[in-house]
């Protein structure tokens, strides 16, 4: 099992109150079966109806094109959206090597900031 938290350039929080596709975090998922990704989104203040959409992609296989996997609700309060990828989960099945979380804020927010936690489970086969 892998447990890491992890974040754009390092940092444990990011601001992303101005996000526009912004890149939040990439997560190498070789020989990782299935990985619950947690977006936390805090400080959600200001603006007109401020939200948060995060999205993840996976890294297809030329190495340079992403394709979207995944796309839960909006965050519209503070709080977690946790992505599940897996055989038996919501997304069924890692395909790649390299995922990344990126997000996109509505209602021009005057704060918000996100953490990402990944945990995953090795490939046992």
């Amino acid at each position: 099992m892998i447990e890491t938290s992890i974040a754009q350039d390092g940092k444990t929080v990011i601001d992303v109150k101005a996000a526009s596709n912004t890149v939040i975090a990439t997560l190498d998922v070789r020989n990782i079966e299935a990985v619950a990704i947690d977006c936390t989104l805090s400080g959600l203040a200001g603006g007109a109806t401020p939200s948060v959409q995060f999205f993840l992609d996976r890294l297809v296989a030329d190495g340079t094109t992403w394709v979207q996997i995944a796309n839960p609700a909006a965050i519209t309060t503070n709080g977690t959206v946790t992505i599940l990828v897996g055989p038996g989960l919501p997304i069924n099945s890692i395909t790649g090597r390299t995922l990344r979380v990126r997000c996109t804020t509505t209602g021009a927010p005057t704060t918000a900031n996100a953490a990402i936690a990944a945990l995953g489970d090795r490939y046992s086969g």
